[in-house]
């Protein structure tokens, strides 16, 4: 994990001397699998991400997640998933009208923390990634839209926390920032 996010901030630094810079946000359902998903129901995912784009196909940069689960029984319980990240995410056909396929992959730490009516259990910092394919597309006046899915997981000492997103993405591209 350590050499990935070291070819990921390699990729940052090359692509921050070029290019154009891209912002986005996303918004999308949240499903926990696994053990995690033995006891936490569906929740919502949101996630904001600025890429550097070193060349039109390949972008690189940072993300921030947020993912807030519920409780699958009574409803008197939430975990709420906080996710810094470097962000990579490559297409096969950079600013296509109606479909720009790709890939997009972040590792980060994540901030997790489960709150109930009983009391809380206390934070903890754990190691993060995801990966996920994105169908992006026109909007017009300088918008792009997309869809897609990520699979992300959560490395905890005790249990790890995996969980399917179904996202919708806005974004646009803002030049170059030098």
């Amino acid at each position: 994990m350590r050499a990935a996010a070291a070819v990921i901030l390699i990729l940052t630094a090359v692509a921050a001397s070029a290019g154009g810079l891209d912002l986005g946000a996303s918004l999308g359902l949240s499903y926990p699998v696994g053990a995690w998903g033995d006891n936490i129901g569906s929740g919502i995912s949101a996630e904001a991400v600025g890429l550097w784009k070193a060349y039109d196909r390949l972008g690189v940069g940072a993300g921030m997640g947020l993912s807030v689960y519920g409780d699958d029984w009574d409803g008197d319980a939430s975990v709420v998933r906080l996710a810094p990240q470097l962000v990579a995410r490559g297409v096969l056909r950079p600013g296509a009208a109606s479909f720009e396929p790709g890939l997009e992959v972040g590792l980060g730490m994540a901030r997790t923390s489960l709150s109930s009516s009983g009391g809380s259990d206390p934070a903890s910092w754990d190691p993060f990634w995801r990966a996920g394919l994105r169908w992006g597309f026109g909007l017009g006046a300088g918008l792009r839209g997309g869809v897609g899915f990520d699979f992300s997981g959560v490395l905890a000492d005790v249990e790890t926390a995996e969980s399917f997103e179904i996202l919708f993405t806005v974004g646009r591209k803002v030049g170059s920032p030098w």
